[in-house]
């Protein structure tokens, strides 16, 4: 009776956590996002160029039921069960466009002040 209580115990454990894992792998806008990797020295910020393994990120689309037809960057290489690269495209390109916005302000602000000096 003991071993069949610790079986069902250890049943239920198992349940409750594949709900809880089916739960994190549904993703949404509302719900923050999946787990990313943190930030690297070298930059994370906009499209990923290499993944954390080298290999190239690619592109693939999401089918959950939250994110439908949601594209994502991620790594051939996923499987292997490694740290790859993992990030929502829409949000690699919004940081991607912000970096361009910083950047086109800050030579327009040298631009001024160049002609303030020589005109």
């Amino acid at each position: 009776m003991l071993v069949f209580d610790f079986c069902l115990s250890l049943s239920l454990q198992v349940k409750e956590n594949g709900k809880l894992y089916a739960d994190l792998a549904q993703s949404s806008f509302d719900n923050g996002e999946p787990f990313q990797n943190q930030p690297q020295p070298e930059g994370d910020d906009g499209i990923p160029t290499i993944c954390y393994c080298g290999s190239e990120p690619v592109v693939a689309t999401a089918y959950t039921e939250k994110d439908p037809g949601r594209r994502y960057f991620t790594c051939n290489n996923v499987v292997d069960g490694a740290t790859h690269i993992w990030k929502w495209w829409d949000d690699a390109v919004m940081e991607e466009m912000r970096d361009f916005q910083t950047e086109i302000r800050r030579i327009k602000e040298a631009v001024a002040e160049r002609e303030k000096r020589y005109c």
